[in-house]
C-alpha cells in the first residue's frame, strides 16, 4: 500500500491511500472468536465468495506523510503501537480525525469513508469524543491481551471482554453485500455514517489474528522503551525487533559500548596490576640491597 495524494478536508489533513486487493477467507460462529480455533476457507455456490472489506496493513509499511507506521503485520497489532512509549513518544490517537488518519492508512477505512466520517464527526462533535474515547479504551484491552499472549499466559477475562463489548457490535453490523456480479462481500454497511466504524473494523481484524496461527507469533519488541507488537512471520520465527533500522540499531549500539567500556575496564585493571607488581618487586629488592 503506497501513499498517493494527500487533501485538505474542512481545516483537517486527510492523506489518501491506493487501495489494493487481499482476498481472505473467514468463517464465523456464533458471533465470537475463541482462542485456538481456525480461520477456513469458505465456497458459496455459484463462484461466490466470503471477503473482509479491506486488506490487512503488512508489515515494514511506513508512510513518510502521516505521523503513524504501520510496522506491526496486523491493523489489531499497528493500533496498539499509536499508544505514547518513552521511545516513539506522545499519544498518536490525541483527536477523532487523527484516529480516522490510522485507520486510513491502516486499510481499516477508505479514504470515501474517512473523508464521511470526518464530516460526520464535525456535525457530531460529542459524539466524536465519546467514539475516541472508546478507542482508547479497546487499544487498551487489546495491549493486555497481547501482553498475556506474549508471556504464555491464558486471557480469558480479556477474550471474554473482547466478545462482549466489542465482537458482539462488530458481527452484529457485518452484513453480506454484492461486490459484483458473481462475489458477495462481508462488509459493514453503515462504515460511511457510524462514527465508531473503524473500532468495529479493528475488533474484527483482533478476532481473525487471536482465531489463526498467527496468534503464537504476537512478539513485543526488544528496543529500550519500545514496547511495539508485531506478527513474526520471518521464516525462523526469530525476529526481535520492531525495525531493525531503530530498535534493533539502537540495541546493538548499546551492546557495543558495553563490550567497549567492558574492554577498557579489564585493560584498566590488568595495568594497575601489573605496575602495582612491579613497584613492589623493584621495592622489595631495593631493602635488601641496603
Amino acid at each position: 500500500m503506497t501513499a498517493t495524494e494527500s487533501e485538505w478536508v474542512g481545516n483537517k489533513w486527510v492523506p489518501a491511500f491506493a487501495e489494493m486487493t487481499l482476498p481472505v477467507f473467514v468463517r464465523i460462529q456464533e458471533r465470537t472468536i475463541v482462542v485456538g480455533s481456525r480461520t477456513d476457507s469458505a465456497r458459496l455456490p455459484n463462484r461466490t465468495y466470503i471477503r473482509p472489506m479491506r486488506p490487512h496493513a503488512t508489515a515494514q509499511t511506513a508512510h513518510n506523510n502521516t505521523r503513524f507506521q504501520y510496522i506491526g503485520g496486523d491493523r489489531s497489532t499497528d493500533f496498539v503501537n499509536t499508544a505514547s512509549s518513552a521511545f516513539h513518544g506522545p499519544d498518536r490517537l490525541n483527536s477523532y480525525g487523527a484516529l480516522l488518519e490510522w485507520a486510513q492508512g491502516s486499510g481499516v477505512s477508505s479514504r470515501t469513508t474517512a473523508v464521511s466520517l470526518l464530516r460526520r464527526s464535525d456535525e457530531y462533535p460529542a459524539r466524536a469524543v465519546r467514539v475516541l474515547a472508546e478507542a482508547t479504551q479497546l487499544r487498551q484491552l487489546l495491549e493486555q491481551l497481547f501482553s498475556k499472549l506474549v508471556q504464555n499466559e491464558a486471557a480469558p477475562a480479556e477474550i471474554a471482554d473482547l466478545n462482549k463489548s466489542w465482537l458482539a457490535t462488530s458481527f452484529a453490523e457485518l452484513a453480506l453485500v454484492p461486490a459484483d456480479k458473481d462475489t458477495l462481500e462481508l462488509a459493514w454497511p453503515r462504515a460511511d455514517e457510524a462514527l465508531e466504524a473503524p473500532l468495529w473494523v479493528i475488533a474484527h481484524a483482533a478476532a481473525l489474528l487471536l482465531a489463526s496461527s498467527d496468534a503464537t507469533r504476537i512478539r513485543r519488541c526488544g528496543g529500550i522503551d519500545c514496547g511495539w507488537y508485531f506478527v513474526d512471520r520471518s521464516r525462523n520465527g526469530l525476529r526481535r525487533w520492531c525495525e531493525m533500522e531503530t530498535c534493533g540499531t539502537r540495541m546493538k549500539s548499546v551492546r557495543r559500548a558495553a563490550r567497549t567500556q567492558s574492554h577498557h575496564a579489564i585493560m584498566g585493571s590488568t595495568t594497575g596490576s601489573t605496575t602495582g607488581s612491579t613497584t613492589g618487586s623493584t621495592t622489595g629488592t631495593t631493602t635488601r640491597i641496603d
